[in-house]
């Protein structure tokens, strides 16, 4: 994702309208719902993304997970 997006000057890729980070690199946030600020401090290397159902928050080399985890989620809405 992060060579397919622009990234910010700290190299953050947001897709926010509210995002406010402190001494944060090479972040991946996406915040589908806007309703709230995402702010981080001293974070590096973390994926945020923020929807109407979940929040979740990751490191990037445990992006390969999201899968499962998305599928438990689902397994225990119902």
């Amino acid at each position: 994702m992060g060579d397919i997006f622009p990234k910010d000057e700290s190299g953050n890729v947001v897709k926010s309208e509210k995002f406010e980070e402190i001494e944060s690199e090479g972040n991946i946030v996406i915040n589908k719902e806007n309703d709230k600020i995402i702010a981080t401090i001293g974070l590096e290397d973390i994926v945020i993304v923020n929807t109407k159902d979940a929040l979740l928050v990751c490191h990037k080399d445990k992006s390969q997970e999201i899968k499962k985890i998305l599928a438990k989620i689902e397994k225990n809405k119902s």
